[in-house]
């Protein structure tokens, strides 16, 4: 009877190691389950630190001026006709408070009221070019700039003195006459040019707000 009861007790403890030893061997295997889950998390949270790190990078080096973008002068486009004197940009409907200071003292100065808008139409005079004035409010925009000599240029390179040949071969056929002018159009501006024969005689940018 003895050897009965000690032989279930073997065999009940054998059952018993055999189920311990099985679910040891799950606790193991869930264990490394779990461990290689971490691993996985980590490795996306270690991708997603590294892209937010360069997003901040990309923020602070556009703050500090190296993110390359368009940069615009005096708010002129390339849609528009630009004078330039000395680096200084000029078109048409221009603010004149962003570049009067720049210019300096003009030679002449001469405001008249004006027929178009409540204020005062100015005109001031350079050695070599004219700029004309028109009010808007409390600022003061541009309506025309005229040459006065040949020292000055379009921004395209054309002078007083120049072939008429030459300046259709740089501003192209896409032009209208008008009281005697050749009239180019962009940006809702004009570039009026005037010839004595075959030379150019006359170089003049406008606005069109005037004849609205």
């Amino acid at each position: 009877m003895k050897k009965v009861i000690l032989t279930v007790c073997l065999v009940l403890a054998m059952a018993t190691l055999t189920a311990c030893a099985e679910t040891s061997q799950e606790v193991a295997d869930t264990v490394v389950d779990m461990n290689d889950k971490v691993s996985d998390a980590e490795t996306l949270l270690g991708d997603y630190k590294e892209t937010m790190g360069n997003v901040d990078l990309m923020g602070e080096n556009a703050m500090e001026g190296n993110a390359t973008a368009p940069v615009q002068t005096n708010n002129t486009s390339v849609d528009d006709f630009v004078f330039e004197y000395k680096g200084i940009r000029i078109s048409p409907d221009m603010n004149t408070n962003e570049f009067l200071a720049d210019l300096g003292e003009p030679l002449h100065y001469y405001e008249v009221k004006s027929c178009a808008f409540e204020g005062m139409d100015k005109i001031y005079t350079y050695t070599s070019f004219e700029i004309s004035t028109y009010p808007n409010g409390a600022n003061d925009l541009v309506s025309s700039i005229y040459f006065k000599d040949d020292t000055v240029t379009t921004e395209e390179g054309a002078y007083l003195g120049m072939a008429k040949a030459d300046v259709l071969a740089l501003y192209g056929s896409n032009y209208t006459e008008s009281a005697g002018a050749y009239v180019y159009s962009k940006g809702g501006m004009e570039l009026h040019f005037i010839f004595d024969g075959e030379t150019l005689a006359s170089i003049e940018y406008v606005t069109t707000v005037l004849d609205e």
